[in-house]
């Protein structure tokens, strides 16, 4: 996508003198068990899934748009495919109509093949994630501003330096777990 709209750009407006248009997409995966088939009644069939991973997927993908990133993955997903992609982890959250929380990840590209910018920004992202699940705050905001100079656009760095700005000033009760439960869908 990021290719065809560098093309696009070169290629100028459409022939009405119309602007491209800048498509953009975010994805959400979840794993597990589905109904698939044809579903409906006899005047009309539809096949599809449906069950609670497909709504988790639907709620993954909307969360997309507070992190700034693309394609989250559920923790399950997360777990089986692991040892084939780098992925980051995003946060704890507890989407809207499930009543348990789950660790979300950003899949960042194929294991192996993240280029030294992304690698570096990933192990720096890592540190300030480990030092807010530890609840030192100010050491995290420090590790999200050093990321933000050099990487100005990780929204995911951004997200987590407001956070850590508002409990370094206003530290979480001792029973704080971390969740952030997503407002909407």
């Amino acid at each position: 996508l990021e290719e065809l709209l560098q093309q696009w750009q070169q290629e100028g407006p459409l022939p009405g003198g119309e602007q491209r248009p800048v498509i953009d997409f975010r994805c959400g995966l979840s794993s597990g068990e589905v109904i698939v088939g044809n579903i409906g009644s006899s005047k009309h069939l539809e096949y599809t899934v449906i069950g609670d991973i497909v709504n988790l997927g639907s709620r993954l993908e909307g969360a997309n748009k507070k992190y700034g990133t693309h394609i989250m993955l559920s923790e399950a997903t997360h777990e089986k495919v692991k040892d084939f992609f780098a992925m980051r982890e995003l946060d704890v959250i507890k989407v809207v109509g499930k009543k348990q929380s789950i660790k979300v990840y950003e899949l960042l590209n194929v294991k192996g093949a993240l280029v030294p910018e992304a690698a570096q920004l990933l192990d720096w992202y890592n540190q300030g994630i480990a030092l807010y699940h530890e609840r030192k705050f100010a050491e995290a905001l420090e590790q999200f501003e050093k990321i933000l100079k050099v990487y100005p656009q990780d929204e995911p760095s951004k997200l987590y330096k407001q956070r850590c700005e508002v409990l370094r000033d206003f530290p979480p009760a001792a029973n704080w777990d971390g969740v952030f439960e997503m407002g909407s869908k």
